[in-house]
Order: C-alpha cells, then structure tokens, then sequence
C-alpha cells in the first residue's frame, strides 16, 4: 500500500472516531438532561391542559367512569390544596389522581366545590369538576379526553378551559366607526362604548393560581419516591460464599438472605419523599460528597439488632471511620436547613446481609455464625454514592437508582 492511501485511510478512521466521540457526549449529555427532567416538578401554562366538566355524577362515579372509558386508574388521594391569596387561607377540594408512567402523563380530577361552598376557579363557576393533563402532548391527549368522556352518560358540558380553544381579542377603550361628512369624505370618529356593570366578586382563584397550586400539588402535596443515601457494596467472593452458608445452615428456618445487588452501606435515610425535597437531597449531595474522597472502610465482625423480640437482623460490623462519620453529620445539617426527612436514630455504618424470623435465642444464632466462618478483619473501597429508591414488588424489594455523585 502506498504511503498516500495509508495517511489516507489513517485521517479516515480518526475523522470517524472524533465523530463517535462526538455522538457519545452527545448522547451522555442528552440522557443527562432527561435524568434531571424525570425529577423536575416546575409546571408550566404549556404544560397542561385542564378540561372543564359539568355533570350530576358524584366524584366517586365520575373517576370510575372515566377511567374505565380512557383505560386510566384514578384514584382518591390527597386533597387538592388551594391557597386563596385575599382571605390568607388554604381550601381543601377532594382529588382523584392517576400517573401514566408509560406516556409521561399526570391526571388530576378535581371537585370545583368543596364542603365549605367555595369554589375552586372563580371565572368557572358552572364546571363541577376539572380535570387536569399534565406532561408532554397534553394538549393532544385532552382532545382524545373531551370525545371519549362526552360519551359518558349524565355529562352535561365538557370544554377545554386551558389552554382556551379560541384567542379572543381584549376588549378596546375606544371603537372605531365609519361616517362621511357633506361632501362624501369618510371621517373616522372615536366613540366609547357602554361601561359594564361591576359584577360582584367570586371567591376562588384564577387559571394563573391554579397552575401554581397544581405544582406545589405534585411538587410537595403527593409522595412519590422512598429515597436513601447509600454506597453500594461489592463484598469478596470469600464472603458472598459464607453469607450462603448462612442461608443453608438456617435454611429450615425463617432466614432471608438479602441479595448481593442490595449489599449497600446507608449514609443517611431519607424516606417518603416528594419531587422537591428529592431535588433538595440531590442538591446537599453534590454539595457534600465533593468535598470527600472516595472511602476505605474495614468489617469487622457480625453482629444484630431485633425490630421485634423474634425478629433479628444480622448485618456486617465496621471499624470506627471519621470521615463517614463527617459525611453523616454534614448531610443532617444541611437536611434540618432545608426542612427535608432526617432520622433521630444514632448512625450506625452497617451492611445488612440477612433477616431472622422467629427466634427463641438471638445470642445463641450469633455464635452459631461465627462458628461457621471468619473473614475478618477485611477492607473494603468504596465506589461513588448514589441516592437510591426503594421499591416494594410483592414481598420483594428493589434498589433503583436515581443519582449517581461522581
């Protein structure tokens, strides 16, 4: 081969690789950018549509209705809070809510009227109830809404309020009208059109404030995610094979052996967690586990603690360790600023391995697991750490991950 088509081949695959490259941090930053959304509760008017209805179904039969002609599964949940900014108070309106993960939409049916006569949109007084659709193609969605609950018997009056399906035009201060003077020249004149009367004011809020409290609705109102701070652990495969000793040694008894994906070591637990106060965890934890290195730990011995007088939880000890210590105490301050979950219990760095049900003598299942093996002292490095969400699946938990803090 000539030195001309080799240097030529050579440019060829290094223009190809800077492309890849290219298409990869292209594709990093765009799933970076979807990650962040998925957790982003800030709604906007393009956000949603909110359908009007009018009917004497009760809110009960109405949710039932819908959902079985749309295929959804509202649900009564917490209700609607509304803040009404001239009387300084927060009203409740009962709510039905249902989350389709698949299409990224949100349903909200909400009564317009609550026990106490107050409604809640002031400029749609004759609708009973509103129901919202909030996420991408919303707008495309809510038609298919309207057709399909219109087929609904005892519906009434179903219209988009948001996003109005026609602009009108402000009304002018002044109209212009045409005449002619003697001569035949059109003169333009300006009149004034007629004052309307002032209608009486209505108690409730406007379309603008409803969007406000629907995202606080969704942003602090509703629970979405079980969340906790975590490292995840890779134990030694001298270890993974003792702990399944375990599970045979015990294994006519109650044991549960905690699968070795779920090996994590806690930091700080969270809990039930609404979309903000996820944000607000994301936010502490960038800014506290920058300013620490990744971690060595060292397990040390097995040992317990009982939920219950025969319930016994077996987890793996660790060496005194200050810097974890550090990052614990960091995290609960910044949490107790930011008015987010924080756990009273003493810290305890530990990593579960498995669970013992109806115990006689939990001394006596201790020594008996020692006496199976010894694999300690032994150290351990730890990887980044993760805020993780934990998910019950039947009798089966799940670790999902939601940040990885690089």
């Amino acid at each position: 081969m000539s030195n001309k088509y080799y240097f030529a081949n050579i440019y060829l695959v290094f223009v190809i690789y800077k492309y890849f490259s290219t298409f990869v941090s292209l594709q990093s930053i765009y799933y970076m950018s979807k990650e962040l959304k998925s957790i982003t509760s800030e709604i906007t008017p393009n956000d949603l549509s909110i359908i009007g209805i009018t009917t004497a179904l009760n809110g009960l039969t109405l949710a039932q209705n819908i959902n079985f002609s749309l295929k959804t599964d509202l649900r009564l949940c917490k209700d609607f809070e509304s803040y009404d900014k001239d009387k300084d108070k927060i009203f409740y309106f009962r709510c039905y809510y249902y989350s389709d993960k698949i299409h990224h939409l949100e349903y909200i049916l909400i009564s317009n009227k609550n026990d106490e006569n107050q409604f809640l949109v002031k400029t749609h007084l004759k609708y009973d109830y509103l129901y919202v659709v909030i996420g991408r193609d919303n707008k495309f969605r809510s038609n298919s809404v309207i057709e399909k609950i219109n087929e609904i018997h005892n519906i009434q009056l179903i219209r988009n309020v948001h996003p109005t399906p026609t602009t009108k035009e402000h009304f002018k201060q002044t109209q212009e009208s045409e005449s002619y003077d003697i001569f035949g020249n059109k003169v333009t004149s300006q009149s004034t059109p007629k004052k309307t009367p002032t209608k009486k004011q209505i108690t409730g809020i406007s379309i603008e404030q409803f969007i406000e409290d629907a995202d606080y609705y969704l942003g602090n109102v509703m629970v979405n995610k079980r969340i906790f701070l975590a490292y995840n652990i890779m134990l030694s495969s001298q270890t993974l094979k003792s702990i399944d000793e375990i599970g045979v040694h015990f294994s006519k008894e109650n044991i549960k052996l905690i699968p070795k994906e779920n090996h994590h070591l806690t930091i700080q637990f969270v809990g039930d967690s609404s979309i903000k106060q996820i944000n607000n965890v994301i936010d502490v934890g960038e800014e506290v586990f920058k300013k620490h290195n990744l971690l060595e730990i060292e397990i040390n011995s097995f040992k317990f603690f009982s939920p219950s007088p025969k319930e016994m939880i077996i987890y793996l000890s660790l060496s005194e360790n200050k810097t974890l210590e550090k990052i614990n105490k960091a995290i609960k301050n910044r949490f107790l600023e930011l008015n987010v979950n924080v756990s009273n219990l003493k810290f305890i760095p530990h990593i579960t391995i498995a669970k013992l049900k109806d115990v006689k003598n939990h001394k006596d299942k201790i020594n008996e697991i020692n006496d199976l093996f010894n694999v300690f002292p032994q150290k351990i490095q730890l990887s980044s750490p993760i805020l993780y969400e934990s998910i019950s699946i039947g009798n089966k938990v799940r670790y999902d991950i939601i940040k990885i803090f690089d």
